[in-house]
C-alpha cells in the first residue's frame, strides 16, 4: 500500500525584496495602512533603508500623519542626499502643509540634482503657479 503524499507546506517567509514588493502594491492600490505596516517590518529587519523610510514617510502623510512623513523622508535624505526624488516628494508635502519655504527649498534641491526629470519638472511648475 503506498502511503499518502505529504502536504505541500505554504511558504511563510518571503526575501526582503519580495515584501518590498508587496509593500509598494499594497500602497499603489490605496491599502496604505497595510503598506506602512510593511514598511515598518522591513525597516526592523534593515534599519535606515532611504527607500523603505522614504516610503514609509509618504505613506504617513497619506495617513494624516505629515510631521512623521517630513522626518522620514528628511532620515532618507540623509543617507540618500543625491536623489532628486527624496527631495521632491519632501517639498510636496511641505507645500500640502502651508509651508512654502521649506517646499521651496526642497524643490530647489531637487532641481539642483535632477533638472530633466519629469517629476521634479511637474512639481517646479505646479510650484510657480
Amino acid at each position: 500500500m503506498s502511503e499518502n503524499p505529504t502536504p505541500v507546506q505554504a511558504r511563510t517567509e518571503v526575501s526582503y525584496d519580495e515584501a518590498l514588493k508587496m509593500a509598494i502594491e499594497l500602497h499603489r492600490n490605496g491599502q496604505i495602512e497595510g503598506a506602512a505596516q510593511l514598511y515598518e517590518r522591513l525597516l526592523a529587519a534593515a534599519p535606515g533603508h532611504p527607500d523603505v523610510l522614504h516610503l514609509l514617510g509618504m505613506a504617513r502623510h497619506q495617513m494624516g500623519q505629515s510631521a512623521d512623513g517630513i522626518e522620514l523622508i528628511q532620515q532618507a535624505i540623509e543617507r540618500e542626499p543625491r536623489f532628486a526624488g527624496f527631495h521632491n516628494n519632501l517639498g510636496n508635502i511641505h507645500m500640502s502643509q502651508g509651508r512654502t519655504q521649506d517646499a521651496t527649498h526642497a524643490y530647489e534641491r531637487a532641481i539642483e540634482l535632477a533638472p530633466d526629470d519629469a517629476d521634479v519638472l511637474r512639481a517646479r511648475a505646479a510650484w510657480l503657479e
